[in-house]
């Protein structure tokens, strides 16, 4: 007889995989000193790894140009939203402000319609920029600001000798489904990466990619895209959940190496859900 004496339940953040689908079109620059050139770029890869986006490799414009239609309609922007796949787009433009201000004007438009668009300021170091601009932008893709946080003072007593408790040896046996637990999870964990790394080549040659000309062209780089996408997200599900699998393996293996023979055996058990994954400790007599 086995009495099952309690569940835990792991709610994991909000993986990649079940991110609402978006693509970041590239920020726009305008008067932006020579040594701040490059900064629309590190800004918009930024934005797009913060809420786990693909960045188009064309402007806004150019793609409501391939369509015939201003940016400035909430008409174009469903066209442009349905080009894509039916995804939340962001663009944005980049204003030289005072001394190192940066003024960085963000619009998010989901179709529906609903759209937002929000100025920042950042004014940090130039190196700080993407992070500055990641945190300020939190809210406006549903997110909580980040803050800095500064750690706690340590007061440092008199050091003293550490007592060293006696260490019980290890009696109990290793089963080979917790073996085949940890190996699944380092399976998912390499499949996982694998998928990531497929994700960058793809992401890379969507960079490459030439210069949409026609309507077909704007089709098969918007494919290209959606395969990258897909790939990243499985990798991402993948390395999350053999992470858990691979975690739960060694736990369950723990408990049964510390194992005394005839004491209650203990088992660790996971299910991967969506959004999540639940871990069961059970424990009862045979």
């Amino acid at each position: 007889m086995r009495i099952a004496m309690g569940l835990v339940m792991i709610a994991l953040a909000a993986s990649p995989v079940w991110a609402e689908p978006t693509q970041v079109f590239p920020l726009t620059g305008t008067d932006l000193p020579p040594e701040r050139r490059g900064m629309a770029e590190r800004l918009t890869r930024a934005i797009a790894d913060s809420i786990d986006a693909e960045v188009s490799s064309v402007a806004i414009e150019d793609a409501a140009g391939l369509l015939d239609c201003d940016i400035e309609s909430t008409s174009c922007l469903e066209l442009v939203s349905k080009s894509v796949g039916d995804k939340q787009l962001v663009f944005g433009t980049i204003v030289q402000g005072a001394g190192t201000v940066l003024k960085v004007t963000l619009t998010r438009f989901r179709p529906g319609p609903d759209r937002q668009q929000k100025t920042y300021e950042i004014t940090g170091a130039t190196e700080a920029y993407p992070d500055e601009l990641v945190r300020k932008a939190a809210p406006l893709f549903g997110g909580t600001p980040l803050v800095n946080l500064k750690p706690p003072d340590e007061t440092v007593g008199p050091v003293g000798p550490t007592p060293v408790e006696p260490v019980d040896a290890p009696h109990g046996t290793i089963t080979p489904g917790t073996w085949a637990l940890v190996g699944a999870g380092v399976v998912g964990i390499a499949v996982g990466i694998g998928f990531r790394v497929s994700a960058s080549g793809i992401e890379e040659d969507v960079i490459a990619f030439p210069m949409p000309q026609t309507r077909a062209n704007f089709d098969e780089l918007t494919a290209l895209e959606d395969k990258g996408k897909l790939y990243k997200g499985l990798g991402a599900g993948l390395v999350v959940v053999g992470s858990v699998a691979l975690g739960a393996g060694i736990a369950r293996a723990i408990l049964q190496r510390s194992a005394s023979p005839g004491e209650d055996n203990r088992v660790i058990g996971v299910t991967p859900l969506r959004g999540g994954a639940a871990l069961t400790l059970t424990w009862g007599m045979e």
